[in-house]
């Protein structure tokens, strides 16, 4: 008999911001508790569905970083410190010494940034549909999408974003890509007028601030994990991040694009479930090759 985790939100502020968590605790954990950096339009209960998951090794945690769904948000031209420092606040608060981190997209700039201040409190880390640089294209339809959301035209803001989430290429394979298409169309089109100031900001902060990642991570257990055919995360773009990552692993899953944690959760969940618990990631069919890309790089600077 499965018994249903136990649910909290809790209501945090940082340097006067406020931000949200979702923790769904687990009685009898195996391993730290897995804490998930939201992407830039998720909120903490987009992960509610992954407890099935993970909730029978590890107390789960979500969290909105701030600005991201409250009426105070970070001006568009900070970095990233202050969100890696609620990070680090949020880990205090909950009582909480070291976490398996995943950031998903737009996390990844404030768990790189605390996984260089603070590795000793990541057991280990998964970067999720991150990447070393933002293909031209990319760059060009985020700041034309951010003229959409200025001028309200929330129909085609909603066309160029779905576009950028979701591989266009109609000879690859995509799983359940038409149903998420529908899904994220209907999403983005029902918008407010009054919440797009806040979607333009995590926009420009997406635009001027993503990637970043002022040197490596050494001292933290990586992997880098994105879509076989991501168009934001571009596979050689996040194996040339995880090169820059001492010992970190790189992969990509089997027919997704960048919302692989969306077209094949189970699989995804599994892939993360089996790195923070020290099992292999060899022999998953749903994964590409399993490559260390910063020993390649160091044999070839030996040559």
């Amino acid at each position: 008999m499965t018994v249903a985790a136990r649910e909290e939100i809790r209501e945090l502020t940082y340097q006067g911001l406020r931000y949200t968590c979702r923790i769904s605790w687990c009685e009898n954990p195996d391993i730290d508790p897995i804490l998930v950096l939201c992407g830039a339009y998720q909120d903490v209960y987009t992960w509610r569905r992954f407890d099935k998951y993970w909730n029978h090794v590890a107390t789960t945690i979500s969290l909105d970083l701030p600005g991201s769904h409250t009426t105070d948000p970070v001006p568009a031209d900070e970095g990233y410190d202050v969100h890696a420092g609620a990070l680090g606040h949020a880990l205090d608060e909950l009582g909480l010494e070291r976490v398996n981190l995943v950031a998903i997209s737009y996390g990844f700039g404030p768990a790189h940034l605390f996984a260089q201040k603070s590795p000793e409190r990541i057991s280990n880390l998964v970067l999720s549909g991150a990447a070393a640089d933002f293909p031209p294209d990319v760059r060009r339809t985020m700041v034309d999408g951010m003229q959409f959301l200025e001028s309200g035209n929330v129909m085609e803001w909603a066309r160029g974003t779905v576009g950028l989430f979701m591989c266009q290429d109609p000879e690859v394979t995509v799983r359940n890509r038409e149903l998420l298409h529908r899904a994220l169309m209907a999403k983005f089109t029902n918008v407010p007028i009054e919440e797009l100031p806040r979607y333009l900001n995590l926009s420009r902060r997406a635009v001027e601030h993503l990637p970043t990642r002022p040197g490596g991570i050494s001292g933290v257990r990586t992997l880098c994990l994105t879509g076989e055919h991501d168009t934001i995360a571009v596979p050689d773009d996040a194996r040339a991040l995880a090169a820059e990552i001492d010992g970190a692993l790189f992969t990509t899953i089997r027919e997704t694009d960048h919302l692989a944690f969306q077209e094949r959760g189970a699989d995804w969940a599994e892939t993360l479930r089996r790195f923070f618990s020290g099992e292999s990631l060899q022999g998953l069919d749903f994964l590409t090759p399993i490559e260390q890309p910063s020993r390649a790089l160091a044999v070839d600077a030996s040559l």
